[in-house]
């Protein structure tokens, strides 16, 4: 029972999410077991760039405290759908993607992931404090650390 709803919260962001191993393990004799690709839209993960992107542009000529650049930073939280080791497709690289599409510049949208040992995310922190990075990704509450 855990695993299938460890697979339906992964499937909730994004079908591919679900193995083909999972997948055929759950298929239903005579039919195949589905197939999933990262090709198909991800209605979450539209929803949520669409989200993201329009904070970004509304916040995008409003300068905070301690900073000269302007632009308001976002701290975006996602368990599910880490980056793939191999550089493969994600939850993560498909909204990165679907953000750049939005004009949100790549090179300020920051994972947490990048920094994978706790003691070197101080350079992270200072690009989201001085507005470098201005979209920050979380895989999870661990990984935030107390530096934020």
């Amino acid at each position: 029972m855990i695993p299938i709803l460890g697979a339906a919260r992964n499937a909730s962001l994004h079908s591919a999410t679900i193995s083909p191993s999972a997948a055929a393990l759950w298929a239903t004799l005579p039919h195949p077991g589905p197939t999933f690709t990262w090709d198909e839209p991800s209605p979450k993960l539209i929803k949520a760039a669409d989200t993201i992107a329009n904070i970004h542009h509304k916040h995008a000529h409003t300068t905070c405290p301690d900073s000269t650049l302007p632009g308001a930073a976002q701290v975006v939280f996602c368990d599910r759908g880490i980056p793939d080791p191999t550089g493969g497709p994600s939850v993560y690289s498909i909204l990165t993607q679907h953000l750049v599409d939005r004009e949100v510049p790549r090179n300020q949208i920051g994972w947490v992931n990048d920094w994978p040992d706790p003691r070197s995310r101080q350079p992270l922190w200072d690009q989201v404090r001085t507005g470098l990075i201005r979209v920050h990704r979380q895989h999870d509450g661990q990984r935030i650390g107390k530096t934020v």
